[in-house]
């Protein structure tokens, strides 16, 4: 394989002529014959539209019948395999030398009646084009902005909220974690753990010194717990938004006891480290908010504006005790699940910055250009799809039947990680033990389509709010059990006798085929 490479520049060892070098040097790496040609040196012209690259039969019909230095290059490049052109860009366009080279390689073989330029050559020529273009080397700071951000402690744990951080942090599943936190309410170190909610009550609110005092006990909150003691931040609490009795149906949010802490040690390690994060989120709603100072740059170089933010964390707040120790991988995931555009610096490089006065320049090291695309949404992992189901709610259009299952979505607390392990169980869904990323296996799509093409209301979430609120109709007292059960047979019906009268098999064999060939022998 032979490869031509033209630098296009007047200057033979700047940018255009580095890169072109590069590339060549990896053409050659890889077994190629190389050649670089700079163009700047071949006393050549333009094209001159005489046509004689046009005239059927004519001596020189599709190639260039002028004859000067450029004609055994032009011959040169249609022998080789593969072309490199690299060129500066000069007031938006490659310089003219290189501007005539293309007329002069591209018109002659093309064709006015639509044939494919290749065709007047006889083969395809791989091509690879570099361009270049300087900036300058020093930009002028234009204008600055200081802010200060607040990040709250969240609000407490919830079951779907605690399955959540328990299958990110500790790669457990849903009802292995409601199995841990269920011993742990047995053995009398949290509070009930099957709760939808993530408030408490005003009354508990009024005794929550007792647990905080219980905590002072336990070795890795006693530190925390007595802070919070001396200082009197459990005071109040009551009215702030970690307490409301009107986001509270059954149970409050789970939180420890401080009681039973003699039974910790005898439990199963992965048991203890739920109980530290359910203890850290509970005391982190006694901290303030962590603050960050914020720091944004506008800066110009030439006639371009570049925007850059950065922060550091100036007070540390309810981080010092919610962070959880669970290892960098973790915390590299968790990271990227909350990141921004802004930059991570220290509180000394911080300074620096706010001392920047508008008009001072700024030295450039470099450029860096980075190009990316749009991720497609990451698979659910166990977790995950817990939250997902405890919302679903968020999916329905109908605002009504959107708030019949507001903060309770499909499930409850108690059978949502259940009905996940069936899915598993029945080889509907797969899960990963290891990260806990659930995918559909090939019987569960097939039943996916069977559902879709038969009877899709049941894959709407409207469904289930629309019985919700036939039900709460039923308590109210604005239909009687008896027509709310007349209507749920008639739709039954209904749906059952359209699946009847309709032939879908020609429909779900092409469906299934097209679902086949994701898989390999075996539904996986």
């Amino acid at each position: 394989m032979k490869v031509i490479g033209i630098n296009g520049s007047p200057r033979k060892t700047w940018h255009s002529a580095q890169l072109l070098d590069n590339a060549l040097e990896g053409a050659r790496a890889a077994g190629a014959e190389t050649k670089r040609i700079d163009l700047f040196d071949i006393d050549f012209r333009g094209c001159i539209s005489c046509f004689a690259c046009k005239r059927l039969g004519g001596p020189s019909y599709t190639k260039c019948a002028q004859r000067d230095a450029l004609t055994p290059v032009l011959k040169e490049i249609l022998a080789a395999d593969a072309l490199v052109v690299a060129a500066p860009i000069y007031y938006g366009e490659v310089p003219g030398a290189v501007r005539n080279f293309y007329e002069r390689l591209l018109f002659p073989p093309n064709h006015y009646t639509g044939g494919a330029p290749d065709e007047g050559y006889g083969r395809r020529i791989r091509c690879g084009l570099i361009y270049t273009m300087g900036v300058p080397d020093q930009a002028a700071h234009e204008k600055i902005e200081k802010k200060k951000e607040k990040k709250n402690p969240p609000l407490l744990y919830n079951l779907a909220e605690l399955q959540n951080d328990c299958s990110r942090m500790f790669k457990i599943s849903p009802d292995e974690t409601l199995r841990v936190v269920q011993e742990l309410y047995e053995k009398k170190l949290v509070t009930y753990p099957r709760t939808d909610a993530r408030v408490l009550s005003t009354a508990v609110a009024k005794e929550i010194s007792r647990n905080l005092k219980g905590l002072t006990r336990y070795q890795m909150a006693a530190p925390f717990a007595q802070e919070i003691l001396e200082a009197g931040s459990f005071q109040g609490i009551e009215k702030t938004r970690y307490v409301n009795d009107k986001q509270i149906t059954d149970h409050y949010a789970i939180i420890p006891t401080g009681q039973g802490l003699q039974n910790l040690g005898r439990l199963p390690q992965i048991s203890q480290k739920v109980y530290q994060v359910i203890v850290r989120r509970f005391l982190s709603v006694f901290y303030p908010a962590a603050v960050y100072q914020k720091v944004s740059l506008v800066s110009a170089v030439g006639k371009e504006k570049l925007f850059s933010s950065f922060k550091v964390l100036v007070e540390e707040g309810y981080l010092k005790v919610a962070n959880v120790p669970s290892g960098k991988k973790e915390e590299d995931a968790k990271n990227a699940e909350e990141k921004t555009d802004d930059i991570q610096c220290d509180a000394a490089f911080l300074a620096c910055l706010q001392k920047l006065k508008k008009g001072a320049i700024l030295p450039v090291d470099g450029y860096e250009i980075k190009e990316g695309e749009t991720s497609p949404p990451k698979r659910y992992n166990s977790g995950t799809m817990i939250l997902a189901m405890e919302n679903a709610g968020q999916l329905i259009e109908d605002e009504e039947l959107r708030a019949q299952i507001k903060g309770s979505g499909i499930g409850t607390s108690a059978t949502r990680a259940e009905i996940l392990k069936k899915l598993v169980n029945i080889k509907y869904i797969s899960l990963n033990k290891k990260t806990q990323v659930i995918t559909p296996t090939q019987l569960g799509e097939m039943i996916y389509e069977v559902v879709n093409a038969s009877i899709r209301a049941l894959l709407n979430p409207e469904l289930t709010a629309s019985w919700e609120k036939g039900l709460n109709y039923v308590a109210e007292g604005s239909i009687t059990s008896r027509e709310y059960m007349d209507k749920l047979e008639h739709f039954i019906r209904v749906k059952v006798g359209g699946v009847l009268q309709v032939n879908y098999q020609a429909a779900l064999r092409s469906r299934y085929d097209s679902i086949a060939g994701n898989y390999r022998k075996g539904g996986k």
